[in-house]
């Protein structure tokens, strides 16, 4: 099920931090756009999340369906349907915006693509498939997500949000509210919705009962279940870079990063204590940009989205 998206390490850089969260099972991922001549290459990661659009948008089950290698097919036929995947899933993310009247799934896209890529965690369900259902709720999680940790035998389900502001500040308070809010209202009915839709990931007979017997209440192994919440903050940041000359402005952007995320730590923990959740286990993504707004104008006309 797992995706390979090693390619973004092009693209999107990890920063290496001694960064910690003041609450133990709070754990901190920072990460900033490649560089190239002194600027983030912002453009560049637009263009590469376009072939990523299928696999987030569409059921496995559909996709796999599309490319069954044992289906008697020629390639100009399986060129064609790769192809209808894409504008079909171009056309999802036009009917959900839409539908929903919210133009955050570029950011859901990317926490989608951090959590299979970093985490090693792959999408059991393709929400986006599900947002142009008049009967589906719009809220709960943005993603879903789900690994098995042998060592420890335990299920674990990521539970994902994006949050895309302009400032780095409103973004870890709103990150932290939503957490809130899904644990006390949303929880039990996105349980719903995987033991409902979890055929979308196309599993084995065998790894679905299993996946079920971790969700039901009355199994010994719903208490082997581990829920974790995943969350992409993305912010306006560029550290005042253009004064700078271009060979010094990736060492003093990083620095500069480092700070500003140390003090996001910091309002996150006291953000999560006031929610109640600073028990729960919670994996932190950060993502500066640019400018967020450029990013979701570049992303709507990737998409299609008319002007």
């Amino acid at each position: 099920m797992l995706g390979d998206h090693s390619g973004l390490a092009a693209r999107i850089r990890t920063l290496d931090h001694t960064l910690a969260s003041g609450h133990a099972q709070t754990r901190v991922s920072a990460h900033y756009l490649a560089f190239r001549d002194g600027r983030p290459t912002l453009d560049e990661l637009i263009s590469a999340l376009e072939p990523k659009l299928v696999g987030f948008c569409l059921p496995r089950s559909e996709i796999n369906a599309a490319i069954d290698p044992s289906t008697p097919a020629t390639p100009q036929e399986v060129l064609e349907r790769i192809s209808a995947l894409a504008g079909r899933a171009r056309r999802l993310f036009i009917k959900t915006r839409v539908a929903t009247g919210r133009s955050g799934e570029a950011g859901e896209l990317l926490l989608y693509l951090l959590t299979e890529w970093v985490l090693a965690a792959p999408q059991l369900i393709a929400k986006m498939s599900l947002k142009t259902n008049a009967q589906m709720p719009v809220h709960g999680s943005d993603g879903i997500h789900v690994r098995y940790d042998e060592t420890e035998r335990t299920l674990l389900l990521f539970w994902g949000e994006a949050k895309v502001h302009q400032s780095i500040t409103q973004a870890v308070a709103a990150a932290a509210n939503s957490m809130g809010t899904f644990y006390r209202d949303q929880l039990a009915a996105e349980i719903v919705l995987v033991k409902a839709h979890h055929h979308m990931a196309d599993l084995p007979t065998e790894a679905r009962e299993v996946l079920l017997d971790y969700l039901d209440p009355y199994s010994e192994q719903s208490n082997s279940r581990k829920d974790v919440s995943t969350c992409l903050i993305m912010f306006d940041f560029d550290a005042a870079l253009e004064a700078l000359p271009a060979a010094e402005r990736e060492g003093i952007f990083r620095t500069a990063l480092d700070r500003a995320i140390e003090k996001a730590i910091r309002d996150f923990d006291a953000a999560a204590t006031a929610a109640g959740i600073q028990q729960h286990n919670v994996e932190l993504f950060f993502l500066p940009v640019p400018s967020v707004e450029k990013f979701r104008q570049a992303f709507q006309k990737l998409i299609g989205w008319p002007e």
